[in-house]
């Protein structure tokens, strides 16, 4: 029978942080509402779901590390473009 692996991710600025581009801002959330507006490519979803997307791929990043190295590390051994949805 397998355990269960928590993973503990930094939420921070997950929903200023977009997930097509990468760019982070605090004008990606326009009047600090629940619209986000990337400033640099223009992507848009409700602030909510980018916060979880970008927590999502965190969470994938740091496992795949895991089961790689067999360790968990803050900072995966990942290139910037790994980091980003194709959508």
């Amino acid at each position: 029978m397998g355990g269960a692996l928590a993973i503990r991710v930094d939420a921070n600025f997950t929903s200023q942080s977009c997930p097509r581009c990468g760019h982070t801002n605090k004008a990606n959330r326009p009047n600090n509402g629940l619209d986000f507006d990337c400033m640099a490519c223009g992507y848009k979803l409700h602030a909510d779901l980018v916060g979880a997307k970008n927590i999502a791929l965190r969470t994938l990043l740091l496992r795949q590390d895991f089961e790689r190295t067999g360790r968990l590390s803050t900072v995966p051994d990942v290139s910037q473009d790994e980091t980003k949805t194709l959508d």
